[in-house]
């Protein structure tokens, strides 16, 4: 999928995902359960590399 964004709209999702980013760790570093814990890793993963795709994005 190929998703077509303004610089303002890049910026606001970077920083969206920044955040969220942050508490997800926060989660995988208090969540005893494995399963969950694995859950929220793959998570953490895939929003790790959308973010690393926004920001390597050239600026518009």
């Amino acid at each position: 999928m190929q998703l077509d964004l303004t610089a303002d709209e890049a910026t606001v999702i970077t920083d969206v995902l920044d955040s969220a980013l942050g508490d997800l760790r926060e989660q995988v570093y208090k969540t005893e359960v494995a399963d969950y814990k694995d859950t929220l890793k793959r998570r953490e993963a895939i929003l790790t590399r959308v973010l690393g795709q926004l920001k390597a994005r050239p600026a518009v």
